[in-house]
């Protein structure tokens, strides 16, 4: 009996041997294909033991699926058909263009899988999501979304972060549960012109997977960008400084407002942003610290000023009113003083008519008065015109008896 020759299959791990004269044991378990002389194609499947003359045979290889998989058999006519374990295949080499074995998609139940599906009839692509748990075996005509969405990388060098790398997150299971994206935001430039970078944290959720799949490709993309110009508004708006003490604005969810937009847009909800700190060159730190100090030593040299002005202005204020108190009471006494003036001018004007009626010669009353011995004057002696006529010199009374006015004796 002559050796048999090794003939390699047109797949890898696949091959034929020819026997001219002899025979082969098909064991349990096993498929053997074989080839006669005149071409006709022949299966064993074992436990066989059999006789061969001017053949070429070649064991099948036998491809396995569990209950989370599924075999791909793609025939040799064009069609393709996905079979769902458990099975056993032996891959056919008249049928069979090829036996790949995949693993079913499992789903969790905050997963959920975006399937395709052209429609024979109208050649449309229909879409449909799967939501979990369960256990998903597409069929031969229908494909899966791959989502390609951008990322935070770390280089395997020194473990820096590479900020919003492309297509840095591949997959297909599409989780709704709240999670959350590291952002790092370089080139925001203060109103002081300070460059700052931002790092800042992102807490999300998916809502409406519809929604999202129409509006965006990449919505963590659409995040970064949002966040970015959200950043570099509020920074344009506040000084270096400012930005560094008043970091709970960074924390507040109105601070970003295109975000919050773009997200809605998307599907998704905004849930908070969290601040996790700000860096800055130290050369121009200390520039912008440097022009804030004379800033304020100018403000400072304004406000001893303003303070100094407004100190005159209240001292003028004060001299101008003491000095107008003073007039008022100057004019206070002189009015008083002209009103007592005029009340003893009426007083002795009544006491002059009441010494006329009682005929006085009032020319000679008041010579006399002005003669009193206390004015260096000489005494007059006057007469009366009427007997026993009696005056009363004290002003404001009327007639009253008393002693006669005597007339000047020579």
């Amino acid at each position: 009996m002559s050796p048999p020759d090794v003939l390699r299959g047109s797949q890898p791990g696949e091959s034929s041997s020819f026997v001219s004269i002899g025979k082969r044991t098909i064991k349990d378990g096993e498929c053997a294909a074989y080839w006669k002389q005149n071409g006709k194609y022949r299966q064993i499947i074992g436990p066989r033991r059999k006789y061969f003359f001017m053949s070429t045979i070649r064991f099948l290889p036998r491809f396995v699926a569990n209950q989370g998989q599924y075999l791909e058999v793609n025939f040799k006519d064009g069609r393709k058909e996905h079979l769902r374990g458990p099975l056993t295949l032996f891959k056919d080499p008249i049928e069979h263009v090829s036996v790949l074995v995949h693993q079913a998609m499992s789903l969790n139940s905050f997963e959920r899988l975006v399937v395709y599906r052209e429609d024979p009839d109208t050649s449309a692509v229909k879409r449909r999501i799967i939501h979990g748990p369960c256990v998903f075996v597409p069929s031969a005509d229908e494909y899966i979304h791959t989502f390609s969405w951008s990322g935070n990388d770390y280089s395997k060098a020194d473990n820096t972060m590479k900020v919003s790398v492309p297509k840095a997150e591949v997959f297909q299971k599409l989780r709704v549960i709240p999670d959350k994206l590291a952002v790092t935001i370089r080139g925001v430039h203060t109103s002081d012109m300070v460059e700052a970078q931002l790092e800042l944290m992102i807490f999300f959720a998916l809502e409406d997977v519809a929604r999202m799949l129409d509006s965006t490709k990449d919505p963590i993309g659409d995040f970064i960008s949002a966040m970015t110009a959200d950043a570099v508004a509020y920074g344009s708006k506040h000084t270096y400084e400012e930005v560094i003490e008043k970091t709970e604005h960074l924390n507040a969810l109105a601070t970003f407002p295109t975000l919050v937009a773009r997200a809605a847009e998307m599907g998704f909800v905004v849930q908070r942003v969290a601040h996790r700190g700000v860096k800055a060159p130290a050369a121009k730190v200390h520039h912008a610290m440097q022009k804030k100090a004379e800033l304020q030593a100018q403000e400072v040299s304004d406000l001893k000023l303003h303070h100094a002005c407004a100190r005159s202005e209240r001292e003028r204020a004060m001299r101008t009113a003491s000095t107008q108190n003073a007039v008022a009471l100057s004019k206070l006494e002189h009015d008083e003083k002209m009103r007592q003036m005029e009340r003893e001018f009426e007083l002795q004007l009544a006491h002059l008519a009441n010494l006329h009626e009682l005929g006085i010669d009032l020319t000679k009353m008041l010579c006399i008065r002005e003669m009193r011995p206390d004015k260096g004057g000489k005494p007059l002696y006057l007469e009366p015109t009427q007997p026993l006529a009696m005056i009363n010199v004290l002003p404001g009374s009327s007639s009253s008896k008393g002693p006669a006015i005597p007339h000047e004796r020579e």
